[in-house]
């Protein structure tokens, strides 16, 4: 028997959610690079900070991609949460720490785009044909 067909809010929620963990590694791995830089510019929050903060939301999001992909069923109320969780960290860190004013002038785009983010993933993940899809199992091969 063949799996089920992946409803396409499912693909595109999936990813969505990769797509942000591979953005954290790569915010990860450019902060790492340049940590002696950004250290002697003293800017905060600290990287030391900034480094472990965009390390668990990378493994966090990279994570829960890969449960939304073996059909987790807790995948579909964790990824909403989560979401809402980083739109506020990441918000705060924008309003409390950006230098520039133009920079802080950004926080109406970014809040849109959160909000229309997990607006979509709640949707996207509690429609009916999602909840079918994952409480079906493909037979597995013995």
């Amino acid at each position: 028997m063949n799996a089920p067909i992946r409803p396409r809010s499912v693909t595109m929620t999936l990813w969505a959610v990769f797509l942000l963990g591979g953005w954290n590694g790569g915010r990860a791995l450019a902060i790492g690079l340049n940590y002696r830089t950004l250290a002697a510019f003293q800017t905060t929050p600290a990287p030391p900070v900034r480094l472990g903060i965009a390390l668990v939301w990378a493994f966090l999001f990279l994570g829960m991609a890969r449960a939304l992909w073996r059909r987790r069923p807790f995948a579909r109320t964790a990824i909403p949460l989560f979401l809402i969780l980083y739109a506020l960290i990441e918000l705060s860190s924008l309003i409390f720490f950006a230098q520039s004013p133009s920079a802080r002038q950004s926080w109406l785009l970014n809040s849109l785009f959160y909000l229309a983010l997990i607006l979509f993933s709640v949707w996207g993940l509690r429609r009916t044909a999602v909840k079918n899809y994952f409480e079906e199992r493909p037979e597995t091969r013995d």
